[in-house]
C-alpha cells in the first residue's frame, strides 16, 4: 500500500477497484458475447481478470514489468492460462524507445516519456502490430495510459480498419 496507494490501497480497503467501471465493461462484454476484450494499460489486471472469470478471452498489454509478473500470477492461480494473453509492451503512434515517469505513490500513475540521459528505455509497439497476431474480428478495448491515449489511436489505422466493432471506455 505504501508503494502504490491509489490501485493497490483500494483494493486492499475495498475489495476491487473500480467497480463500477469494471461493471459497465462486463456489461459491454454480454452486449457482444463475440467479442475479445483488449485492455490496453491493464496495470495488475483488474479488467482484464473479471473479464477472464466470465469464460471471455483477454488480451492485457501493459509495460511495467511488475505489473506483467503479478498479472502472470493472477493468470496462473486462477487457471485462465487458455484464455488470456499479455502483450509487455508499451503503445504508442510510433516504434521507438521511451522511458517511464512515476507519480511517487501511484504506481498505476506510471506513464511514457522521452528519455533523458541515463533512463532505462522501453520499446512501444503500434495497436497495428497486433492485428497480424490475433484473429481480431471484434473487440471491447479498455484504455488507461496516463495520456497517451492519443498517441495510441493514432497507431492504430489496420487496427481499427480490422475489427468489427470497438467500444472504448
Amino acid at each position: 500500500m505504501k508503494e502504490d496507494q491509489w490501485v493497490s490501497g483500494r483494493i486492499i480497503q475495498g475489495g476491487i477497484w473500480e467497480e463500477d467501471l469494471v461493471n459497465k465493461v462486463l456489461v459491454q462484454m454480454n452486449n457482444f458475447p463475440n467479442a475479445v476484450f483488449i485492455d490496453i494499460g491493464s496495470n495488475i489486471g483488474v479488467f482484464s481478470l473479471a473479464v477472464a472469470s466470465k469464460g471471455r478471452t483477454v488480451i492485457s498489454i501493459d509495460c511495467l514489468k511488475g505489473n506483467v509478473e503479478r498479472l502472470c500470477n493472477s493468470i496462473k492461480s486462477a487457471g485462465f492460462d487458455k484464455r488470456m494473453t499479455i502483450v509487455y509492451n508499451a503503445l504508442s503512434n510510433e516504434r521507438k524507445n521511451f522511458s517511464l515517469g512515476t507519480y511517487e505513490g501511484n504506481v498505476g500513475g506510471t506513464y511514457i516519456k522521452e528519455p533523458a540521459s541515463g533512463d532505462s528505455l522501453i520499446s512501444s509497439i503500434l495497436l497495428d502490430d497486433l492485428v497480424p497476431l490475433f484473429e481480431l474480428k471484434e473487440v471491447v478495448v479498455k484504455m488507461d495510459v496516463e495520456t497517451h491515449e492519443a498517441n495510441v489511436l493514432h497507431g492504430a489505422k489496420k487496427f481499427f480498419d480490422s475489427v468489427k466493432s470497438t467500444i472504448s471506455y
